[in-house]
């Protein structure tokens, strides 16, 4: 019976060849939609899940309040690891881990005439103990023991040496900047790290050479580095909470600070904090997007039942004759479901096809390096969906055309049945409703990425480059700022320590008439003279810093928000105390966002060191590509000769919305998916009524009913069942957009104006889909739909 049910298959799909390839593409399309997603889910929930002990892996996180708010931040006192260890006997290893993106730079190994890009990351010894980092050569006990220790990785010794074999004791040149650049001897090679790590650096160093260099983060109240611990077997994760709590108060008076771990695996999912709790972060969008996969899946889906309804008068005297030769129902619905699993099976071929063609696009959209490997995770998973699909798919019409009655199936009839006709309207009007959300999410997403890369920040990022100054003397740095300056498509200069994308240091001070009461933090930002001319912020009172004067580093600026919230009147000439030492307000600028527009402004105050960690250049518009070259060759000349790397302002401003920008793609991409998928449904519904009207359609006709007055009378059905979508999706979609861009300080507005476009969209792409097949049935010769059968 299985090689027949086969057969018949076959022979079905060569005689109904359009809704065949209907199904086909559409399940197709469905299913690949449902892998790709699959893949992004999966190499999301096992990012950073690769250590071994990484259910005993923690990270140490701090809550404080600023300005009345409880902040949730992941850096520490560089000697927390230390008192940790020391003073919590759960605690099996600690290390400070320095990441290089603390201070957004990257280093030069040199090896005679090889000059490196590398990514550095500074941590105690028990790093290795902690994350159990696989080493190639080297002694995991004894390796960064000393300052001058250095381990590097595969892939760098590689480029380095062309092996990983007997390198330990050879030397190394650093150059990062004037605090860590020095020679350091090669302790061990270390295994690549996985793509799915959040952690990626090229070698590790000693965090002492860094705790050296930053001598004040030897004090309790100052901070920069992360915390990892790696407790004991059995030790509670919520004793230790309450253990640690208070670990900062006692070394601070008067903090407010508390501490407390989790689980370092579940922070790349679990990232964002509200009132100093886990609120959610990047699982939202996992969440979202498994949820899509179903719902494309299933109106796929609801599709193949449609159209196998739809298809149903035509194959009525074949299940007639059957059950007249005595073939009982359960043979004729495992013909049905022997048709739905090998259509299921050929559009598992076709979805591998398409994601094999598209993947490299999809990985470019989300950023990820996503392969098709055909594990057995992966081989279950696909068994798992042809089954629910095979099913899902297949279930409606085995089980609704192996009912019919023998004699009504010879006669041809289909079981006039209003429950049944409804239930397949109901499923047309969820897949339309689907589509609707899609697409006002779609419209929104856009919307506010439109008004991201449009909205005024207060300062200008428009043809401002940046670059390390890694290599450059700190004797030769105001030499080199000069020289640029020299250049003709060259604006204006300046040195920084910090950006305006969110990395920046933050700080309490006092002022005159302060409230003992009020501790206020604010963004500490240090940049030299010629940062705000080079950024365009507006200055509203006094001066900016100026290269020429003497102790410019006991002034001070701050911006609107600051002064108001001190309640300082006449603030130029007033004296502040930040540190301990005396500040002069010398200029107050016009409120600017040093932050994400997920943020509201936060009181700021600048202030000017000579030089810093980069350097920013404003370059003349229409003269960017000769400029570049001129300030490589200056920067070559003062570096001896290190490779020039740069990046403008405003992709490093965009860079903060990286998952706003993927998910828009993406959105963008499964929309156009279930749009298409549903307007297949629909011309489903279409096929399936026209066949039931067809005598009704040819009675009209010979009773003088216009092609176009049937058409409209065939598509009032589907019209209103597109509206009956509209009026579920979009509340929903405007519920639904309203809550996410609660997320953003700043944000665009909703209008009515999105509604009605997605309105007349969807109504626009609904009428295209059943006009033409309408069309057609209206045109068909009335003598062809009235003969007696």
């Amino acid at each position: 019976m299985f090689k027949h049910n086969l057969l018949i298959s076959f022979r079905s799909f060569k005689r109904f060849k359009g809704t065949f390839l209907i199904n086909l593409f559409g399940l197709a399309s469905g299913l690949a939609c449902t892998f790709l997603i699959y893949l992004w889910v999966s190499d999301e929930m096992n990012t950073d899940k690769f250590y071994e002990n990484e259910d005993r892996i923690y990270q140490i996180l701090s809550n404080r309040i600023d300005n009345g708010q409880i902040v949730t931040r992941t850096s520490m006192p560089g000697r927390l690891s230390e008192e940790l260890m020391a003073r919590f006997p759960e605690v099996e290893a600690a290390s400070m881990v320095w990441t290089p993106e603390i201070f957004g730079t990257k280093g030069y190994v040199t090896l005679e005439e090889e000059q490196i890009r590398a990514r550095p990351q500074y941590v105690n010894p028990a790093y290795i103990q902690v994350t159990s980092l696989p080493l190639v050569s080297g002694n995991t006990k004894t390796a960064l023991k000393n300052e001058s220790d250095v381990l590097i990785s595969e892939s760098l010794a590689i480029k380095l040496y062309g092996t990983t074999e007997n390198l330990i004791g050879n030397t190394i040149d650093w150059n990062e900047s004037r605090a860590t650049t020095g020679v350091y001897m090669i302790a061990g090679v270390f295994k690549n790290l996985p793509k799915n790590s959040t952690l990626q650096f090229d070698l590790l160093l000693n965090v002492e050479v860094m705790m050296k260099a930053y001598k004040y983060m030897e004090n309790w109240g100052n901070t920069n580095p992360d915390a990892l611990v790696l407790l004991k077997e059995g030790a509670s994760p919520d004793d230790f909470n309450k253990k640690i709590e208070k670990l900062i108060q006692s070394k601070v008076q008067k903090s407010k600070t508390t501490l407390f771990a989790q689980k370092f695996s579940e922070r790349y999912l679990n990232g964002n904090y509200e009132n100093g709790e886990v609120a959610g972060g990047r699982i939202a969008y996992v969440n979202l997007f498994s949820i899509v996969a179903l719902i494309i899946l299933v109106i796929a889906c609801i599709n193949f039942m449609n159209l196998s309804t739809a298809k149903a008068a035509s194959r009525l005297k074949e299940i007639g004759v059957k059950k007249a030769i005595g073939a009982q129902r359960r043979t004729l619905i495992g013909q049905y479901f022997t048709e739905s699993f090998l259509l299921t099976f050929l559009g598992v071929v076709i979805a591998f096809i398409i994601v094999n063609a598209i993947l490299p696009q999809f990985n470019q959209a989300t950023g990820k390096s996503l392969s098709v490997n055909l594990s057995l995770k992966e081989l279950g998973f696909i068994g798992l969906i042809m089954l629910i699909t095979g099913i899902l798919a297949g279930s409606y019409p085995a089980l609704y055309l192996s009912r019919l009655k023998t004699t009504e199936s010879l006669k041809g009839k289909l079981v006039k049945n209003f429950s049944e006709l409804m239930v397949r309207k109901g499923l047309v009007v969820f897949q339309f409703a689907v589509s609707v959300i899609l697409i006002f999410s779609v419209l929104i997403i856009s919307k506010q990425v439109d008004y991201i890369q449009k909205k005024n920040l207060g300062y200008d990022r428009n043809n401002v480059v940046k670059f390390d100054n890694t290599g450059i003397d700190d004797s030769a740095y105001e030499g080199f700022l000069a020289s640029l300056e020299t250049i003709s498509g060259v604006i204006s200069t300046a040195s920084t320590g910090h950006d305006l994308t969110g990395d920046h240091g933050s700080t309490r001070l006092s002022w005159p008439g302060q409230d003992p009461d009020q501790n206020f933090q604010f963004i500490n930002l240090e940049m030299s003279s010629g940062f705000i001319e080079t950024m365009g912020i507006e200055l509203i009172q006094g001066r900016t810093f100026e290269r020429n004067r003497q102790n410019e580093e006991g002034k001070i600026i701050f911006n609107e928000t600051a002064i108001k919230l001190m309640g300082l009147k006449d603030p130029i000439g007033k004296v502040i105390k930040l540190w301990g030492d005396e500040r002069e307000i010398i200029g107050v600028v016009k409120d600017f966002h040093a932050e994400s527009l997920y943020e509201t402004i936060q009181p700021t105050l600048i202030q000017a060191y000579p030089i810093l960690n980069s350097t920013i250049v404003k370059i003349q518009g229409g003269t960017i590509a000769n400029t570049l070259g001129q300030i490589e060759d200056k920067f070559k000349e003062f570096s001896k000769g290190l490779p020039f790397e740069y990046k403008f302002l405003d992709t490093d401003y965009m860079a903060m919305y990286k998952s706003e920008q993927r998910i828009s793609m993406l959105s963008k991409f499964f929309a156009a998916v279930a749009i298409i998928i549903s307007c297949l449904g629909l011309l489903g519904l279409t096929i399936f009524t026209a066949e039931r009207r067809t005598k009704e359609i040819g009675i009209r006709k010979v009773l003088g009913s216009g092609n176009w007055r049937i058409v409209r009378l065939l598509s009032m059905d589907f019209t209103k069942m597109v509206t009956l979508s509209l009026l579920i999706g979009l509340p929903t979609s405007y519920l639904m957009a309203e809550r996410w861009l609660q997320g953003f300080a700043y944000g665009t507005k909703l209008t009515p104006m999105y509604s009605i476009f997605c309105g007349v969209f969807i109504l626009a792409i609904a009428w295209f889909t059943v006009g033409f097949h309408t069309l057609k049935a209206a045109r068909r010769n009335p003598v062809t739909t009235l003969r007696s059968e």
